[in-house]
């Protein structure tokens, strides 16, 4: 059983601490099944609990939750309720993760947060690789590769740009 040390949260000046993400996934889409494969994985700060979106399970547990639930976007919850969605969702879940607090923190940027998806695919996939090109590019040098290949829609397999980005991280290795 993974050990979960938690995240010091400031609130209103009284400390809480982070233990615990949920997270609302499409339980039919490929992608986010291996998100969620890949996710339960990986070492991690936090627990990550996994919910189906649109289930009895995630409309029981977060009254409200249906008015982002039309986006078809991943969606996070954490344990005092605040939601995130989209981008922000995908740093929540990296952010969780022992390996990729770090990368979290500079996806969350202005200029790389409109990629968070695309780099949560591509990290999932590629670890390794996406590790050494990471640590070899500037900012403005990850988003002019990632501005040429627009993030593949939920459950795409059609995944090109991603795989061409993979070729070129292993030959700039």
């Amino acid at each position: 059983m993974k050990q979960f040390v938690g995240v010091r949260v400031a609130r209103r000046q009284k400390e809480v601490i982070m233990q615990k993400l949920f997270i609302l996934y499409d339980a039919n889409c490929q992608f986010c099944l291996r998100c969620r494969s890949w996710l339960e994985n990986q070492p991690a700060y936090l627990e990550l609990k996994f919910i189906p979106a649109r289930s009895p399970e995630a409309h029981g547990r977060f009254p409200g939750i249906e008015k982002y639930e039309s986006s078809n976007e991943l969606i996070v919850v954490s344990e005092d309720g605040a939601v995130y969605q989209g981008p922000a969702a995908f740093i929540m879940c990296l952010y969780a993760l022992v390996d990729f607090r770090e990368w979290s923190l500079r996806l969350s940027g202005p200029l790389l947060l409109p990629f968070a998806r695309q780099m949560f695919e591509f990290i999932s996939g590629n670890r390794l690789a996406v590790s050494k090109w990471l640590r070899k590019s500037s900012d403005d040098e990850i988003a002019l590769s990632l501005e040429r290949c627009p993030p593949p829609p939920c459950g795409n397999a059609n995944m090109s740009c991603l795989l061409a980005a993979k070729q070129n991280a292993a030959t700039n290795a």
